[in-house]
């Protein structure tokens, strides 16, 4: 199964690019990763390697398998308490002006479970990816515009008693 999402953002494409490529950084625009573990020598490229540890107590591994500086990068999801087999993911950014870029995130996955398991991923993990990817796509541009942390369900994140600017 495949699910896409896209948005299209206005800041370049670099802005975006530095928030992507700090590979174990993701719980900062990410609205359901409540913090994420480096776990290899490297934080960018190929190999690089992170547990993303959701706010539901939830976790999967990512481990980067391709990586285009400033365009994108795929990982592969591996030890993951999720009704899935095995999956794929991908966010890019495409450059549409100088201050204008579309940034998507795909996923390729199989459910668990077989027939049933299908049946669910059509009726109700694809639309539930889309609107998660959607929301990390809003994070992501929420976070490189403003610098503030996303936080639980997509606010950003109160320091000190203090709601962000």
């Amino acid at each position: 199964m495949q699910v896409y999402v896209s948005r299209q953002i206005s800041l370049p494409a670099e802005d975006l690019w530095r928030h992507l490529s700090d590979f174990s950084g993701v719980a900062r625009f990410h609205p359901f990763v409540e913090t994420a573990d480096q776990l290899s020598a490297s934080n960018e490229g190929v190999g690089a390697r992170r547990k993303c540890n959701f706010y539901d107590g939830k976790s999967v591994v990512e481990r980067v398998i391709e990586w285009e500086p400033g365009r994108r990068l795929k990982v592969e999801l591996s030890e993951m308490n999720l009704p899935v087999k095995w999956a794929l993911a991908e966010m890019s950014l495409s450059s549409i002006n100088d201050h204008e870029t579309e940034a998507s995130i795909s996923m390729v996955f199989q459910p668990k479970f077989g027939l049933l398991g299908a049946l669910m991923g059509v009726l109700m993990m694809k639309p539930m990816m889309r609107k998660i990817f959607s929301q990390v796509l809003h994070g992501l541009e929420h976070h490189a515009r403003t610098g503030e942390v996303i936080g639980k369900g997509g606010a950003p994140v109160v320091k000190d008693g203090l709601a962000p600017a």
